[in-house]
């Protein structure tokens, strides 16, 4: 019987779980990633707002691969026919290498945290910052910014909510201005105060504490 050939996948995100698992019948794959858990970026801003939601984007990979297996690590080394993680000398070997780490942000595109419960306890701790405000002021207002808004006036609809953006129109330049004037009177429609050509400036004494 012929042994299957040994493909190693780095990163397990969007990209890095469909070949993992495309693969997975026909070759002995290994996915590493340096998280405990699949982060489903699309509903992190829900996440954010809505409590409960956060269960649903910090997936475990226990079910991921029937066959192959998944490696909690960094890796630190990437030579022609092995790799090696972070605190191991050990060589893993591979016949083909899939390197898909993606792309990385800060919050709230990105998590940095490795670990479920620690990642978890982030959205928790920022959900409950939410909660005690009145006012909420998000600077920059692209998709990410856009989306955040609407999310939390959907969830506290009681909530003053302001987004600042920097150009002179909100999303993003490349969509059709017709487009990026519809979604402002929509995200207005919902009662959240839209300033344009403006730039939040931070003041030291308020304190990263007060910024989330």
């Amino acid at each position: 019987m012929v042994s299957k050939k040994t493909v190693i996948v780095v990163g397990g995100g969007y990209g890095g779980i469909q070949v993992a698992r495309g693969l997975d019948s026909k070759f002995n794959v290994i996915l590493i990633d340096r998280k405990n858990y699949f982060l489903h970026n699309v509903g992190m801003l829900r996440a954010l707002t809505v409590p409960g939601w956060v269960d649903g984007v910090l997936i475990p990979y226990n079910n991921l691969l029937q066959n192959g297996c998944v490696i909690f690590a960094q890796v630190t080394n990437i030579q022609k026919d092995y790799v090696q993680v972070h605190g191991s000398e050990e060589k893993l070997k591979f016949d083909y290498l899939v390197i898909a780490t993606g792309t990385s942000y800060a919050l709230p595109s990105h998590v940095a945290r490795s670990e479920k419960q620690e990642a978890k306890k982030m959205f928790e701790d920022e959900l409950k910052e939410l909660q005690k405000g009145n006012h909420v002021i998000i600077a920059g207002g692209g998709p990410v910014g856009y989306e955040l808004a609407g999310e939390i006036k959907d969830a506290y609809p009681s909530k003053q909510v302001t987004l600042v953006q920097a150009g002179s129109a909100l999303v993003s330049a490349t969509l059709p201005s017709k487009f990026r004037s519809s979604a402002q009177k929509k995200i207005e429609k919902m009662g959240v105060k839209v300033i344009l050509n403006q730039f939040v400036l931070w003041e030291e004494s308020v304190g990263a504490e007060n910024a989330h």
